[in-house]
């Protein structure tokens, strides 16, 4: 019996002796992996971005002015004005144009006048490293006018040499259109603050024209007084022209910014 305390004595004092486990470390949470960033792809710098807020001064192309009441001849004001786009797809563009003839009393050419301003609102479509195609709302205005001196001629009534009154061709026209066209920055060859811009679209003109001339001489009044005449009308026309250079002098621009 003896021997039996004994040995469950030294079972007891093992256990109670024996070192503790190793799995009582503090608990610690399960977290999720952090996200993985995204890549970033770089912007591409454009030339349209480059001269976004620089004022564009250049040539605008012609506006022609009618004159008389036929509206057969009429004067090309060329125009000079600005661009600048004031937001990234949206700019806005202003000219003003001028035509002057001065005629000769000697050899009885005519004299010429005309002014015209117009204006449009261009709005980015495409953008690219080089180019932009835009398309622009325009309104367009211009007056003018010609006169042909009266030529020394023998009265056939008086018989007699006489100056007749000057003729006399007054024209105005209002156009309200649109325009596609695409601006093409020379940034391919270090240039990209000048561009050069082409369009085309459709108008709708407000035509206005007066003559003033002398009628023929009659028995009753063998020197008579220039009367005048007048016409009106409304005509909707595309920007091309049957003449080649007339359509690249009205639908092509070059813009220096600045």
């Amino acid at each position: 019996m003896n021997r039996a305390f004994f040995v469950l004595g030294g079972l007891a004092l093992s256990m109670a002796s024996a070192p503790a486990r190793a799995d009582t470390q503090p608990f610690v949470p399960w977290a999720p992996p952090p996200p993985v960033a995204p890549k970033t792809v770089p912007v591409e710098n454009t030339d349209h971005d480059e001269v976004r807020l620089r004022l564009g001064v250049g040539y605008f192309g012609r506006f022609d002015v009618p004159l008389g009441r036929s509206n057969a001849t009429t004067a090309g004001a060329q125009m000079v004005g600005i661009r600048v786009w004031f937001r990234r797809v949206i700019g806005l563009d202003f000219a003003l144009g001028f035509h002057a003839r001065l005629g000769e009393e000697d050899d009885e050419s005519a004299s010429a006048l005309a002014i015209a301003a117009r204006a449009s609102l261009p709005v980015a479509l495409v953008i690219t490293r080089h180019f932009t195609l835009f398309v622009a709302p325009t309104v367009g205005w211009g007056q003018g006018g010609e006169t042909h001196p009266g030529r020394r001629q023998l009265n056939p009534i008086t018989g007699v040499e006489w100056t007749p009154p000057e003729t006399r061709h007054r024209g105005l026209r209002a156009t309200v259109g649109g325009r596609v066209g695409g601006e093409l920055h020379l940034g391919f060859i270090a240039t990209s603050r000048l561009s050069l811009i082409g369009t085309i679209g459709v108008d709708v003109d407000y035509l206005r024209g007066t003559t003033s001339a002398p009628p023929t001489p009659t028995s009753r009044d063998p020197e008579p007084r220039a009367t005048s005449s007048s016409s009106s009308a409304f005509a909707a026309r595309t920007t091309i022209s049957e003449d080649a250079w007339s359509a690249v002098l009205g639908n092509v621009a070059i813009v220096a910014y600045f």
